[in-house]
């Protein structure tokens, strides 16, 4: 939580408008977020076809 608000001080104190910041802040957070997410999903999609077990 706290790490969204340093971010909003920060782009405010270069010069952002608040309501900018913010959305800068949120954009942020959703983009690395979701990133960290579908990496993951790839991740277990790949490792739930390689140990699918085999036909009876």
């Amino acid at each position: 939580m706290f790490d969204g608000a340093s971010l909003v001080f920060q782009l405010m104190a270069q010069g952002a408008e608040k309501a900018d910041a913010v959305a800068i802040a949120i954009a942020t957070r959703c983009v690395t977020l979701w990133c960290g997410v579908f990496i993951g999903l790839v991740a277990f999609a790949g490792g739930c076809v390689r140990t699918r077990p085999s036909k009876l």
